[in-house]
């Protein structure tokens, strides 16, 4: 792991970035949700009602989730446009933490 981390320390420092400090799950589900609304998923044709219900599934189940990021909303809509009836059954089953 230490050659792993003196690679990943070299890296971050050439570079630039951002930390923005999005440290409690409340403001990583609120950027997931600004994003939505910027237009991250529109080229699923979802229905304004479909997004509401995306979004609050994943503020729902903000605790069961393996994690909060803009990749999971992703794996979560890719499921409600693959099956508009058992997508919530399937996100339970591939992105949520074992009880």
């Amino acid at each position: 792991m230490g050659k792993l981390k003196d690679h990943l320390d070299a890296i971050m420092s050439r570079c630039h970035y951002l930390d923005l400090t999005l440290d409690t799950m409340r403001d990583k589900f609120l950027r997931c949700k600004q994003i939505v609304a910027d237009g991250m998923l529109n080229e699923y044709k979802f229905s304004d009602e479909d997004k509401t219900d995306l979004m609050d599934y994943i503020y729902t189940n903000k605790n069961k989730l393996r994690e909060m990021s803009l990749r999971m909303v992703l794996k979560i809509a890719d499921l409600k446009k693959m099956n508009a009836t058992k997508w919530k059954s399937y996100a339970e089953s591939t992105c949520m933490k074992r009880a």
